[in-house]
């Protein structure tokens, strides 16, 4: 599930051109070569998405859940500090109705950094469109910067995908940015945010 930088899947040119431009911001390993854990925080982190996404395909294997409804369900990963509101859950519920087929992974927790043109089209559709014709949320692709974890949708494909490339062995955030920019993974945020957070001080790295 997760191991030393030395076990990682090779980057690509592009993904090295943008940490060297420092577009991409370096991620911290779990593990030094020794696996000593650089963070026990992020290690668990990392360690308890992984888990949780083996542990639902492979249920649903055991089960004989057949593949093609396998291909309808979905998999909420949240934090411990997740807000969970009646309109969250209402969002959430419309979210699944507007999902593009490509999907692999959804952040339900957005920044308003990802929504700023997403907004500029909401006002064009107001205009243009009956209320009724609108969906909401909509889901944004994100290539090359993705950093929340609070909140995340996965689909039985992306489940399949992201443990084909384990192991995990930098930060989990920016080890999903990483595939996303390599095109090795569909990343895609609801905007506007679906699921809130508390923003705890959960995460506590060492001096």
């Amino acid at each position: 599930m997760v191991a030393p930088e030395s076990h990682a899947r090779p980057l690509s040119w592009y993904t090295k051109l943008l940490y060297g431009l420092g577009i991409s911001s370096r991620a911290e390993p779990l593990l030094d070569e020794a696996e000593h854990m650089a963070d026990p925080a992020l290690l668990g982190i990392a360690a308890s998405h992984v888990l949780a996404v083996s542990n639902w395909t492979t249920d649903m294997m055991r089960r004989g859940v057949p593949p093609g409804e396998r291909s309808q369900r979905h998999l909420l990963l949240i934090e411990d500090d997740a807000v969970m509101t009646e309109e969250g859950v209402a969002a959430l519920q419309r979210s699944l109705r507007h999902l593009d087929p490509c999907y692999d992974m959804v952040g339900l927790d957005s920044k308003a950094n990802y929504c700023t043109l997403q907004r500029w089209q909401d006002r064009l559709s107001q205009l243009l469109l009956p209320a009724s014709w609108r969906s909401s949320p909509h889901l944004v692709r994100a290539r090359v910067v993705f950093s929340r974890t609070t909140a995340l949708l996965f689909s039985y494909k992306g489940a399949v995908r992201l443990l084909s490339n384990a192991p995990v062995t930098r930060e989990v955030d920016l080890w999903y940015r990483d595939l996303a920019t390599e095109g090795l993974f569909n990343v895609f945020v609801s905007c506007p945010t679906v699921i809130g957070s508390q923003n705890l001080p959960s995460v506590k790295r060492r001096a």
